[in-house]
């Protein structure tokens, strides 16, 4: 049953999880507001639920957990609180998509989200989410499209385990409070292909493969200390600036703007007692007239 990106208002029946046969409801992109029913949760052959970009409220039901062939779930975009069932965990038999993005949801991530071992795609991103990442993330050996923990409240260190996670091609844990170095387990995740960790407190050696060392400049600033040969906020150097077409400056140019540059520190000198005084420096630069007749 699709009825997604339609005008509807209103608030989701509980009649709908009295269809025993019902293998997918989408109704997303609607105005539908209210809470998610209870019932849902006895929709036994329901595959696909989609009630993502509406107004719903309140917090994901624990029902969710008995829906046995369920195999993409997507609540995102919407105004649910609260904290994440421990029930997904049950979910675990077919479960490949979920996506919970751009909620208002509190605490910590359950361990239990690492029993869903066929999970493919994983976007918890832009909720209020917070404490350490679970090491049994590491679990989900099937991810593969995407892992985002973004825009969260998580601290802690980012789990070893992490880098089990070998087929994986799309890492987001920015803007985030985690700590302390990147995993070097994370360079066995040869199948990444973009990696952002940018705006946490990270520090220390950047894993060298392909994904970090190509990744731009952005998906490692406003960390603490993150070094390696990664594009980490890399100076401007004065040859990347300069128009090619025109010749270098010779010796004596250069010698010039060093001496006016340090005449110029001089006269910005604290202590004005220390300042040279408008005839010496009068003085000084007249001495250069002779490099421009």
């Amino acid at each position: 049953m699709d009825l997604s990106n339609n005008k509807l208002y209103g608030e989701i029946s509980p009649n709908w999880g009295q269809c025993p046969n019902l293998t997918s409801l989408r109704m997303s992109m609607n105005e539908i507001t209210g809470c998610i029913p209870l019932e849902l949760g006895n929709s036994s052959q329901l595959q696909r639920l989609d009630l993502s970009s509406n107004h719903l409220i309140g917090e994901i039901p624990k029902e969710l957990g008995k829906m046995k062939a369920l195999s993409s779930l997507n609540l995102s975009n919407n105004h649910l609180s609260g904290r994440l069932p421990l029930e997904i965990g049950n979910l675990s038999n077919l479960l490949e998509d979920l996506d919970l993005s751009t909620n208002d949801l509190t605490g910590s991530i359950p361990e239990q989200l690492g029993d869903c071992i066929k999970m493919i795609y994983l976007d918890l991103g832009k909720n209020r989410l917070n404490g350490r990442i679970p090491k049994q993330m590491g679990d989900l050996n099937s991810l593969q499209d995407l892992m985002d923990l973004s825009h969260n409240q998580l601290n802690g260190e980012i789990p070893s385990e992490i880098g089990q996670l070998q087929v994986l091609e799309d890492l987001n844990i920015s803007h985030n409070m985690l700590s302390g170095s990147i995993p070097s387990s994370l360079e066995k995740m040869l199948s990444l292909t973009s990696i952002d960790v940018s705006y946490n407190g990270l520090e220390g050696p950047i894993p060298k493969i392909k994904a970090f060392e190509d990744a731009p400049k952005e998906a490692f600033t406003h960390n603490k200390a993150l070094c390696g040969n990664a594009k980490v906020e890399q100076p401007t150097m004065l040859k990347d600036v300069l128009d090619e077409r025109i010749s270098p400056p010779t010796v004596e140019v250069v010698q010039i703007i060093v001496f006016i540059v340090k005449l110029s520190f001089t006269c910005l000198k604290v202590d004005p007692q220390s300042r040279p005084t408008m005839e010496h420096v009068s003085h000084e630069l007249s001495s250069l007239k002779s490099f421009f007749v």
